[in-house]
């Protein structure tokens, strides 16, 4: 095993968690490789009050006294946080990125739209029909509010980086995988025939996984 693999954390995207089907996925794998993969919650136990700064501050705490290294594997909105706290921790030495959400604001406002975006801001608080579960559906507008404090392209650092996204992706462009290795010339984009959740893409990745992590198959 590597040691970049001492610690390997597990970032879940947007209103996931700990229990997400990828996560558990690739936990059985790697552990079969003696790799414990590690998933915290970053919702914190309040989905209602996510932001950005607080997912960070979960990370902060749970790497304190880390000397490293450490690998983050991220999903969704967990591949920009991965991304993100990458540029500022040189402990951070490897990413693995399922359909990163670089620049979630503008995500947000191109999914959800001016007039739900103008109601959320107005009301302070929205409704998400499509969440996961009934803990999951009233989101402050905080989040939006502190995604400006936060690079939206944290795309400056040069640490390898094996980037996967779907083709077909209707919630965070391809594209955006694409600019990523534009800028970071020690990344590496695998595009797939598949949609957001990459779920039907596992057996590919894990694979590339592999090759990336330095395992054996």
């Amino acid at each position: 095993m590597p040691d970049s693999m001492a610690h390997c954390l597990y970032l879940h995207g947007f209103a996931s968690g700990p229990g997400s089907h990828k996560a558990a996925w690739l936990g059985t794998h790697l552990a079969r490789h003696g790799v414990e993969l590690e998933v915290p919650d970053l919702n914190a136990g309040d989905f209602s009050h996510l932001t950005l700064t607080r997912q960070m501050a979960v990370l902060d705490a749970l790497l304190a006294g880390e000397p490293g290294p450490v690998t983050l594997i991220g999903s969704s909105f967990g591949g920009y946080l991965a991304a993100l706290l990458a540029e500022q921790d040189p402990r951070v030495e490897r990413l693995v990125l399922l359909a990163p959400a670089f620049g979630f604001g503008a995500l947000l406002e191109s999914l959800f739209g001016a007039e739900t975006m103008a109601r959320w801001q107005r009301d302070g608080s929205l409704q998400l029909p499509e969440a996961a579960d009934a803990a999951q559906r009233a989101l402050h507008y905080d989040l939006v509010r502190d995604l400006a404090r936060h690079d939206a392209t944290p795309f400056a650092r040069q640490v390898p980086a094996l980037v996967f996204h779907g083709i077909d992706d209707p919630t965070v462009p391809y594209q955006r995988s694409i600019d990523y290795l534009r800028e970071n010339r020690a990344a590496r984009v695998v595009l797939l025939a598949d949609g957001h959740s990459l779920d039907p893409s596992l057996e590919v990745i894990w694979t590339e996984l592999c090759a990336f992590l330095e395992l054996d198959d």
